[in-house]
């Protein structure tokens, strides 16, 4: 979470920051019947201006695993 941040009325608000996927979650995954999505949530809350919220998709690849390996744990 960050406070205390100043944002000039004339220019967009960009940031970079790393986000890590927890060890062992499921990458994502469309099928006809189940799927997998993730998401990045922003919120904010801004004096004087109503509370926002913004979603953005996130594509989670699959592990990549040592070649030859046959499942289970790496």
């Amino acid at each position: 979470m960050r406070e205390d941040v100043e944002i000039d009325q004339a220019l967009p608000l960009e940031s970079r920051c790393e986000i890590a996927v927890p060890a062992g979650a499921m990458h994502s995954f469309q099928a006809n019947h189940n799927e997998v999505n993730w998401k990045l949530i922003v919120k904010g809350t801004v004096d004087g201006w109503p509370d926002y919220e913004r979603v953005f998709p996130v594509v989670v690849c699959p592990e990549l695993r040592p070649s030859g390996h046959r499942g289970g744990p790496v």
